[in-house]
């Protein structure tokens, strides 16, 4: 496909002088950039997650929780705290 595009001047001339030197076409050059353009962004958005370890010091449960009762410590939280 044929298109027109604007190119700075200097990197234009940069370009060019790149391609003369490796017996290359100005359009091969520019592929090339595309292409690893390209596959940068989309290796960049497949970054895998990894949870921040939070860890807190501590014995767990204060005595008088069950674990799973949220409505308790829901309770106990806003204890108080005019609800």
């Amino acid at each position: 496909m044929k298109t027109t595009i604007e190119i700075n001047d200097d990197l234009f001339q940069r370009i060019k002088t790149l391609a003369h030197e490796r017996n290359s076409t100005l359009k091969s050059v520019i592929e090339v950039a595309l292409r690893r353009f390209i596959s940068e962004q989309s290796n960049s958005t497949k970054k895998e997650f990894h949870l921040t370890k939070h860890s807190f010091k501590g014995e767990g449960l204060q005595s008088g929780f069950k674990e799973g009762d949220w409505a308790d410590l829901r309770e106990r939280t806003y204890q108080g705290r005019g609800g």
